[in-house]
């Protein structure tokens, strides 16, 4: 988190620090999150500084149009082979975004020494409970819930990232 250099020891400098989080979420005191774990929703709960709800915004982690190239150890510019994930822009040409999850990510996971069955209904569970439909009920909630009813859960699909879903929740379309 960043703030002004004589707030740095109230906005904490440091992630996952609650006490930091809270006073970012409450106070004011900080400009800028680098984050994981529903930061966003928060901002906009009934316990958040007045405010602070129409001064508050979210981005993607930027991106390169150069990306290494391990056998020289040098930048190279993305082209279709090296960035096959990237993104094109016809002002600047390709650009490549590493994944981002802060906290590790969602992750899911089923024993080897289970039966097939077992196996299979595991993994069909864990389908359904990451569809779009069943996720964006948790990853999307009602913008005015207090923040103790948030789950948590951020988006991790590219489905999630539907502002008009966001807004039809009663997130600010501007901000969000």
């Amino acid at each position: 988190m960043y703030g002004a250099s004589d707030e740095l020891e109230d906005c904490g400098g440091g992630a996952g620090d609650a006490n930091n989080i809270k006073h970012f979420l409450t106070e004011g005191d900080c400009v800028l999150t680098y984050n994981w774990g529903d930061n966003y929703k928060k901002h906009l709960s009934s316990t958040s500084k007045p405010g602070l709800r129409d001064n508050v915004g979210v981005a993607t982690t930027p991106g390169s149009t150069k990306v290494l190239d391990r056998e020289s150890g040098k930048l190279v510019p993305c082209d279709a082979d090296r960035c096959k994930f990237g993104t094109k822009y016809d002002d600047i040409g390709i650009v490549n975004k590493a994944p981002y999850a802060a906290f590790g990510g969602w992750a899911a996971g089923v024993a080897g020494n289970v039966s097939p069955l077992r196996q299979r209904f595991a993994a069909d569970f864990f389908a359904y409970a990451s569809s779009p439909m069943r996720s964006n009920l948790g990853v999307i909630p009602e913008a005015t819930l207090p923040v103790d009813q948030m789950n948590g859960q951020d988006p991790y699909r590219k489905s999630h990232f539907d502002l008009d879903e966001w807004v039809a929740k009663g997130f600010p379309r501007e901000a969000t």
